[in-house]
């Protein structure tokens, strides 16, 4: 009896190896895309120089704490290519750009070709 079940189940598979691959890689691709994704607790943008290639990290980050109080400031780190890197005070939902700005603006070599001035600040 084993036997005459072991020998249906090879035929099976190997009659419908294509068709089982094909539905074990579209589990796995729809698992990757559809599954939620782990969100860090900050927001972090690059900044990077464009004459030393040196990368920096803007991001927004306060510790986390368990309310149902809405937030009325978040604390941004801006580091790199800005004239004054450093922690600065935001409101949520500010611009980018406003961050920047506290920091004293963009240095001369500074690569923005993926800054994004309006994205949200939020925590």
């Amino acid at each position: 009896m084993k036997e005459e079940i072991k020998e249906k189940l090879q035929e099976f598979l190997e009659n419908n190896k294509w068709q089982i691959v094909t539905i074990v890689i579209a589990i796995i691709v729809t698992l990757i895309f559809v599954l939620p994704t782990k969100h860090s607790d900050s927001d972090t943008f690059e900044i990077s120089s464009s004459s030393t290639s040196q990368i920096s990290k803007v991001s927004t980050s306060v510790p986390q704490v368990k309310s149902s109080v809405t937030k009325k400031e978040i604390f941004v780190d801006i580091k790199g290519a800005v004239k004054h890197p450093g922690l600065y005070k935001a409101k949520p939902n500010q611009r980018l750009a406003y961050i920047i700005q506290q920091a004293g603006g963009l240095e001369n070599n500074a690569d923005v070709s993926k800054l994004n001035y309006a994205h949200k600040l939020s925590d």
